[in-house]
């Protein structure tokens, strides 16, 4: 089962690559995961619990079907989609990296996003001079072009997203506590990750292969195999069989240097096979 890294209930093993491992939770361990209360309360009953997903569910769809009826261009909301999911994918890869990350990291990246979109989007607009009032007519459809109305147009409104999003996150993971040591130390002997794990690793006692480089060109050549693979369907269903074709050799070349990688440095292999070169 899958659990936030540090917490008491994260379980994982280690291959000899250094690859985590899911691990199948019982009923009985997933319902401790997900009605673990305070001592003083009561668990809730499967009842309860089926009771506030539906509800959760059903604010959810009002919601989206608010929100939709207010849509007037696709492009729009894929920009939203984008921006206020900017700066929380580095805590969500950096917390199997980096020991302290700790829940708040994750609020704080989850939340922000939202916070800085609402300002640039909105509150910016409304503190800045109409450009129709400061611009002449032949530089008005290019307004964008000038400081300070392009921060609030895609695409520089994204990148300011994303480092309102990481700052605030970083300040947030520095100032608050970090899991609980023991938690730590127990999560780094049973999955022993890569990374910056300095002060737990020192109390684990658990020497973890150096193995982060091949992770970084696994990955790198994952993201490229996709992306090339829906580039290049998306090319074909137009009938661009030239442009189809050239995604598709990308995607297929990513896909062997990613089969290369696994098969050296055995990243997903069992733990009684033989080592493999190291990085």
């Amino acid at each position: 089962c899958h659990a936030r890294p540090g917490s008491r209930y994260h379980s994982g093993r280690r291959g000899r690559g250094g690859c985590r491992r899911s691990l199948n939770c019982s009923r009985d361990e997933r319902r401790e995961i997900f009605t673990r209360l305070p001592d003083d309360c009561d668990r809730r009953t499967d009842k309860q619990l089926i009771t506030i997903s539906r509800v959760v569910t059903l604010v959810i769809m009002v919601l989206g079907m608010a929100v939709t009826s207010q849509i007037q261009s696709i492009s729009k909301v894929w920009e939203f989609m984008f921006e206020c999911g900017a700066g929380l994918g580095r805590v969500l890869i950096l917390r199997w990296f980096w020991w302290r990350i700790n829940v708040w990291s994750e609020i704080a990246a989850t939340v922000t996003p939202f916070a800085v979109y609402a300002i640039v989007k909105f509150l910016i607009p409304l503190c800045l001079p109409d450009p129709a009032a400061t611009l002449s007519p032949d530089n008005l459809k290019h307004y964008t072009d000038f400081y300070p109305w392009s921060i609030t147009v895609w695409p520089i409104s994204y990148f300011i997203t994303i480092g309102g999003t990481t700052l605030v996150w970083l300040m947030v993971t520095y100032f608050t506590k970090p899991e609980k040591m023991s938690h730590l130390v127990a999560y780094h002997k049973q999955v022993q990750p890569g990374g910056w794990w300095g002060p737990v690793a020192a109390q684990s006692g658990v020497k973890v292969r150096a193995n982060t480089v091949p992770l970084v060109m696994a990955w790198f050549s994952s993201v490229i195999m996709t992306y090339g693979t829906l580039f290049a369907i998306g090319q074909l269903i137009f009938k661009n069989f030239e442009t189809g074709l050239i995604y598709l050799a990308v995607a297929a070349g990513a896909g062997l240097f990613l089969w290369l990688v696994l098969k050296e440095w055995n990243l997903f292999g069992d733990e009684k096979e033989s080592e493999k070169p190291q990085m």
